[in-house]
């Protein structure tokens, strides 16, 4: 695990669970938060006397609201990047299975472009060079700056969509900003009725 992250794992809360294995070899799908994120999130709700059955990764949350869309193919390898007003979140489904999830903080010189390409390029861990290629990569945006977007596509040069998977599951408008929490907090929403 100690390897895969960018902070000494005494400043981490882990699990992990194994999706497959064959023969002496496992598929094992770990999530990793930050103790002081997780630590701050836990004082604010016993503050407010809510006690939390679990801690859900984003991750999951957003590839399920995309799926309940029917915007994920089995056997297909798709990215989903969210950008955030200050960050871009890259997170990865190889074969059907959740493979990576990368933050880069936006900056104004656009160095997080080449990080993400190079990041994009590295993805997923454990396949062979044959097969890093991604069938789909869905853009989901919050960013005021509408050319976001366009230069990811553009850096990628692959199949690439902007896309809502909120369209037909809200009613009314909502602002954009919020386009990438909404998604997440859907596919929560639809974990937690037991269809995601």
């Amino acid at each position: 695990i100690e390897r895969h992250i960018p902070f000494p794992i005494d400043e981490a809360y882990y699990d992990y669970q194994i999706l497959k294995q064959k023969g002496n070899q496992f598929t094992v799908m770990i999530a990793i938060a930050k103790k002081a994120i997780v630590d701050a999130y836990m004082e604010l709700l016993e503050r407010i006397e809510v006690k939390p059955l679990l801690f859900y990764t984003n991750t999951f949350g957003l590839l399920n609201a995309f799926a309940a869309a029917g915007r994920l193919q089995k056997d297909r390898n798709t990215a989903v990047i969210s950008i955030y007003p200050s960050d871009v979140s890259i997170h990865t489904i190889m074969n059907s299975m959740p493979a990576a999830t990368r933050m880069l903080p936006i900056d104004k010189q656009d160095i997080w472009l080449r990080q993400l390409e190079n990041i994009m390029r590295a993805l997923p861990l454990g396949m062979d060079a044959s097969e890093k290629k991604f069938d789909n990569i869905f853009i989901i945006s919050s960013a005021s700056d509408k050319e976001i977007p366009e230069k990811i596509k553009n850096a990628l040069n692959a199949n690439t969509s902007i896309e809502n998977p909120l369209k037909d599951r809200i009613k009314g408008s909502f602002d954009a900003e919020t386009l990438p929490s909404l998604t997440t907090a859907l596919g929560l929403a639809i974990k937690g009725l037991g269809k995601g």
